[in-house]
């Protein structure tokens, strides 16, 4: 304590040291495609294997005894190769950081510029007045673009209610947390083999399944091939997105969709006449992502696993499913009920069925009550004997298009991999 003269206050003055926390540095691996010209990628396929082979099926929808497997792995095989040659593998070492959304190039500039007149601010008066007019221009701008990227942001979403309330918990910082380092991959791993075991064994002691039984003229046996138009406007619909196991950007596949789509369809329609889909389609990586903001990320019981397949291996499942949806709606085995995963059906059509049916009952003097049951893992945990006998049974689905192993090798000897981002 310091005498500080006729005063009620006193001056306290202690030492102590505070260390600032050292930067987080990651190291990985990627493609710069970004730099890649479309036009010489174009050029480097006209001049490889997937263009030669496909010359002579023009439509791709002619017979092809080639294996699913080798095709797809020479797929694989010619884009990493010219990937090797248009984009090689870079390592860079950077600091991890979340970047915000609305940093666009223009923020950039400004905050570059304004950087630089800090470094002479120091030289002379003129820099400093300088650096501090550039400085209130950078507020300015990054306020300005936070605002606009946000409200531009719930606008646009306002139509899905799940987007836009996606948007305001991102808004709100209530986006995903980050994993903790804590838990290994192989930790995730077993904690998820042994959960669905533990919903197996608890209904081990259930009954047989019934199956609705379907008259003998509704069948399908074969699925019909995939012409090169249908497997464009497939590519050009995808969602800009792929996994680690793709061989090339979704968008850059879009750019190339016309040059790749020969030999697509040629690989497609190969794996719907034999009934077999390439193994390379059914391994997928698994990424452990929190179930819900705040929960404790040391807990592996917190998590639950979001599988990862390539875009080559959904394109083949969007043919086969759209071929099954067809079959279903001509033959109208489908139950009037089910309002998931159709056409013009959400949650709220099911909403408004569950609600007319009560006020019906209320109207003819019954007591409703409405009973909401919750599944464990209900889609990890469906036995795919039984659904691929009901798939039989119920709904037709016979002859090549089952027997042959088409939708049984879409659900089984399927592999995963937890990668940790």
């Amino acid at each position: 304590m310091l005498e500080a003269g006729i005063s009620d206050h006193r001056l306290l003055r202690w030492t102590c040291h505070l260390e600032r926390p050292p930067p987080v540095y990651h190291t990985s691996t990627y493609r710069p495609w970004r730099r890649v010209n479309v036009d010489e990628f174009k050029a480097a396929h006209r001049e490889s294997a997937l263009s030669v082979d496909s010359a002579a099926d023009t439509d791709g929808v002619g017979d092809d005894d080639t294996d699913v497997d080798v095709l797809a792995d020479q797929y694989s095989s010619v884009i990493m190769s010219i990937a090797d040659r248009l984009a090689p593998l870079k390592t860079v070492t950077c600091r991890r950081r979340v970047p915000d959304p609305w940093f666009d190039d223009e923020c950039r500039a400004a905050r570059k510029k304004c950087r630089w007149f800090e470094r002479r601010s120091t030289r002379s008066s003129a820099y400093m007045h300088q650096w501090r007019s550039e400085l209130r221009c950078y507020r300015r701008l990054t306020r300005r673009k936070r605002a606009q990227f946000w409200c531009a942001s719930v606008e646009e979403q306002s139509s899905s209610p799940r987007r836009l309330w996606r948007a305001v918990d991102q808004l709100m910082g209530r986006e995903k947390q980050a994993g903790s380092p804590d838990i290994s991959a192989a930790d995730f791993h077993k904690f998820f083999i042994d959960k669905i075991a533990g919903v197996r064994a608890s209904t081990d002691a259930a009954g047989n399944p019934a199956f609705r039984q379907l008259l003998d003229d509704v069948a399908l046996n074969l699925f019909q091939p995939v012409d090169q138009e249908k497997v464009i406007s497939l590519i050009t619909s995808l969602p800009n997105k792929q996994c680690r196991s793709d061989p090339l950007p979704t968008w850059l596949l879009n750019e190339c969709s016309v040059e790749l789509a020969p030999f697509i369809c040629r690989l497609f329609n190969a794996s719907l006449r034999s009934g077999r889909v390439p193994q390379s389609f059914k391994s997928a990586y698994i990424t452990p992502l929190l179930i819900k903001a705040g929960l404790d990320n040391t807990d592996v019981k917190n998590y639950r696993p979001v599988s990862n397949l390539s875009v080559i291996s959904k394109l083949l499942e969007r043919v086969i499913l759209r071929r099954l949806l067809e079959h279903l709606k001509v033959n109208d085995v489908l139950p009037s009920v089910q309002s998931a995963y159709r056409k013009c059906h959400s949650t709220e059509t099911a909403i408004a069925r569950v609600l007319s049916d009560i006020l019906m009952a209320l109207d003819r003097g019954d007591v409703a009550a409405l009973a909401l049951l919750n599944l464990s893992a209900a889609f990890d945990t469906v036995d795919h004997c039984i659904l691929l006998r009901r798939v039989c049974v119920s709904y037709g689905i016979s002859g090549a298009a089952l027997s042959s192993a088409e939708l049984d090798q879409l659900v089984l000897d399927r592999s995963t991999a937890v990668r940790l981002a």
